[in-house]
């Protein structure tokens, strides 16, 4: 099989833009997908941590957990709108977790 350049790839999908260089990129390398969500869920969980110690005086890690989660599955939801960009797997297993800290959330709470 001869290599694939982007040139070749864009004529074999129907997307156009960065939808075309972000499936290229997730076609070479099937990490890149699940490592920007884990990405973006650890800004996310990070961040939104630093925010309540720096506002409340301590951070809540329940809470953080789960809107991290929650963010990351809606960004995975939205990932499966460009056809090829994600697979199945991974978008489960993001809800599978968001539905997990929802409840670690509700359960830590008293």
């Amino acid at each position: 099989m001869a290599y694939q350049t982007l040139d070749n790839f864009s004529a074999a999908t129907e997307t156009q833009g960065l939808g075309m260089i972000l499936i290229y990129v997730a076609n070479i390398v099937p990490l890149f997908i699940p490592l920007v969500l884990f990405a973006l869920f650890v800004i996310t969980g990070v961040g939104s941590f630093m925010f309540q110690e720096k506002f409340k005086g301590r951070g809540d890690i329940p809470s953080s957990f789960a809107a991290a989660s929650v963010l990351v599955a809606l960004t995975s939801f939205m990932f499966t709108l460009i056809d090829g960009l994600i697979n199945l797997t991974t978008v489960i297993i993001c809800f599978v977790v968001a539905v997990i800290a929802v409840i670690f959330l509700f359960i830590s709470k008293e």
